[in-house]
């Protein structure tokens, strides 16, 4: 772990060689910045990635969410990457805690992330994600936290994800203004740049 310390430059690619690492932790080192490495693919055995509170950028691509498919927290958080969120992050069926918080994300919400089947807390706020909230996210019977406000999202929340807050099993945080959520589902009404997260501990 190298967590909050003053590291610069760009991700090593001699990282990625080390094929039985299994915690990725660079998080707080705002001056690391460009890509992750394509040898980073070769990560087949983390179940741990905190890259979140750097400069990244750049795309993930299908193949390191292949890569990350066994991981069981990813914290991408505060990042510039961009571009769509690809279709195979549905293969993180470990997972329970995705950040994907204040980056440059785009297109939609992937519907395959109604696979992900031991997700918890799930932070999509702070991108450019457009469309609807997916109905199919209401299939993850353990999520208990979905952040979508401060995005271009619209449409009405779905009647499946409202019985999910009404049953005080899920907080939903919405942006009021675009998307219509019934006055009786208990949306949370996110506030860019709000206090509206609730995050892990370790690490925070």
């Amino acid at each position: 772990r190298l967590l909050r310390n003053m590291l610069t430059g760009m991700l090593p690619e001699s990282i990625g060689y080390l094929e039985n690492l299994e915690s990725l932790w660079l998080r707080e080192n705002g001056d690391i910045y460009g890509e992750i490495p394509v040898s980073y693919q070769q990560q087949s055995f983390v179940v741990d990635v905190d890259l979140a509170h750097m400069s990244l950028s750049g795309q993930i691509s299908s193949e390191q969410w292949i890569a990350w498919s066994y991981a069981e927290h990813v914290d991408l958080g505060s990042n510039l990457f961009d571009g769509e969120i690809a279709s195979e992050i549905g293969l993180l069926r470990d997972v329970t805690y995705l950040d994907l918080f204040d980056n440059n994300w785009s297109g939609l919400i992937p519907t395959e992330m109604g696979e992900m089947e031991r997700l918890q807390d799930l932070y999509l706020e702070g991108n450019n994600l457009q469309g609807n909230i997916p109905s199919q996210l209401a299939q993850l019977e353990q999520l208990s936290l979905l952040h979508v406000y401060d995005n271009a999202l619209t449409g009405a929340v779905p009647d499946e994800l409202c019985e999910r807050v009404r049953n005080n099993q899920l907080e939903l945080a919405v942006d009021c203004d675009l998307v219509k959520c019934p006055e009786d589902c208990g949306c949370i009404c996110g506030q860019p740049g709000g206090n509206n997260r609730r995050r892990r501990s370790q690490g925070q």
